[in-house]
């Protein structure tokens, strides 16, 4: 059962989240050679995935259209700051699985915000992208 994807115990969506993942990065570090063709090139194994993942967030419910705005850019800013280069958190994908020792690499809200009703209440959300680097390969 597929569930929203966290980082650091924070939603990074609220619905129709949909995760793809890169295989492994190898690590090498090439030099060229003073009058030789070709490369010189050291091996030193290979780095984590990188993580992109897309969804939906969605505030809070409000009584009015400017509160709920409101809530969706108090909701996008708590994502946004997961982005300060500092935190390295689990990552939890859509299965539930859990990555651990990452770092956020971007947050960013794409596209326009929409505005539903939820009962008596307004709804604001938007579509939104986000980026992940495991740290060490798992």
């Amino acid at each position: 059962m597929a569930t929203i994807p966290t980082f650091n115990s924070v939603a990074l969506f609220t619905k129709a989240p949909q995760h793809r993942s890169s295989s492994p990065r190898p690590r090498i570090y090439f030099e060229t050679m003073p009058g030789l063709d070709g490369e010189y090139a050291q091996t030193h194994g290979h780095a984590g995935r990188q993580h992109r993942l897309t969804g939906v967030l969605e505030g809070a419910a409000g009584n009015t259209r400017a509160k709920a705005l409101e809530n969706f850019h108090s909701a996008l800013s708590i994502c946004e700051a997961l982005v300060d280069g500092d935190t390295v958190a689990t990552f939890a994908d859509l299965d539930g699985g859990e990555t651990t020792n990452c770092i956020m690499l971007s947050y960013n809200h794409v596209g326009g915000i929409y505005t539903r009703t939820s009962g008596e209440n307004y709804v604001c959300g938007g579509r939104c992208v986000c980026a992940l680097r495991e740290l060490a390969p798992q």
